[in-house]
């Protein structure tokens, strides 16, 4: 069930109780907007949103990123273009992208190019400058053995800041 744009829904002592919860609507002055930040941080891959499915959409974004610039073309004795998401929020857009450039023509395979270290948290969060260039320099390794001597095309979908991950 999708919680609608302007409700909320109420969980109190006798949801708890019943297992029931009150859904309440406020007045809308507007239109509907969708927001990007929904599909790219704040939703969870299995998500529904605005009808869609999250991993959907992202996808969707993939494929539409691989229309307005696919990966390289390559020597064909050379190996594929290795196509790499910035994890985690980034891997579908990378499926989707790979599927894509495939359909085009266009040789590729989809792996994963970095491990991201889950014990250094949110970095664009961090105080200041020093302090989130310290946590991102520690955030993402490259998988050596995959990306060494390869062709990259590395899909990213952070918008948040530049110095960030």
């Amino acid at each position: 069930c999708e919680v609608e744009p302007g409700e909320l829904i109420v969980i109190d002592r006798n949801t708890v109780d019943t297992g029931t919860f009150t859904s309440l609507r406020l007045p809308q002055k507007f239109g509907v907007s969708q927001c990007i930040f929904e599909y790219v941080y704040f939703a969870r891959p299995d998500s529904l949103i605005f009808g869609d499915f999250v991993t959907k959409v992202r996808r969707e974004h993939g494929r539409q990123l691989a229309r307005e610039h696919p990966v390289p073309k390559v020597h064909p004795d050379s190996p594929p273009v290795v196509v790499v998401p910035v994890p985690d929020s980034a891997a579908h857009a990378t499926m989707g992208y790979v599927e894509e450039c495939l359909r085009m023509g266009l040789p590729c395979i989809q792996d994963l190019g970095f491990f991201r270290n889950p014990y250094v948290g949110r970095s664009f969060i961090a105080p200041s400058q020093e302090n989130r260039d310290i946590k991102v320099r520690c955030k993402f390794n490259p998988m050596r053995h995959v990306c060494e001597g390869q062709i990259i095309v590395m899909i990213d979908d952070s918008i948040v800041r530049g110095t960030t991950a």
